[in-house]
């Protein structure tokens, strides 16, 4: 199976990227994302069930349903290779090799409220710090910067 088979499956089932007005294409996008969030809480249960083989097949059907929105992205005119690139870059921003500027980012979470920690890793044979909240989620460091993509929205959806 290839993204053409994604495709073509969505566009036999009369689902092929819109051709119409805006609000077409927004109710287009609306069903998809909500494939994707149906398929995303089905990888939930599984994981919550444990059950291994239902896990892999709906992490598929969640690669299978964001591949279409993926398509359809591209089909509106948005670079989404360009996209993927610059939303690594920035999740890298997140990342670093200093402890003193791990150390000073928790402390600015701290003085926001927010309890975290530091966490060293080793990757690749060097040691990489990150900040994390109570849930272990990785936070921004201390001069982070949200990434731009206005850049890449097509005018028609400005």
């Amino acid at each position: 199976m290839s993204k053409e088979s994604v495709k073509r499956f969505n566009c036999v089932a009369g689902n092929p990227p819109s051709q119409g007005d805006l609000w077409e294409v927004w109710k287009q996008l609306k069903m998809q994302a909500k494939l994707i969030r149906e398929e995303g809480l089905e990888i939930f249960e599984a994981t919550e069930n444990e059950d291994f083989e239902n896990l892999i097949k709906e992490t598929m059907d969640v690669k299978y349903v964001l591949t279409y929105m993926e398509q359809l992205l591209e089909a509106f005119g948005v670079n989404v290779v360009e996209a993927f690139n610059q939303v690594c870059n920035n999740n890298d921003q997140k990342l670093t090799q200093s402890y003193l500027y791990a150390s000073d980012s928790k402390e600015a979470l701290e003085d926001k409220g927010i309890t975290c920690y530091v966490e060293e890793t080793k990757y690749n044979g060097e040691t990489w710090y990150t900040v994390r909240d109570d849930s272990g989620k990785v936070r921004k460091l201390k001069h982070y910067q949200s990434c731009d993509l206005s850049h890449l929205v097509p005018q028609e959806f400005r």
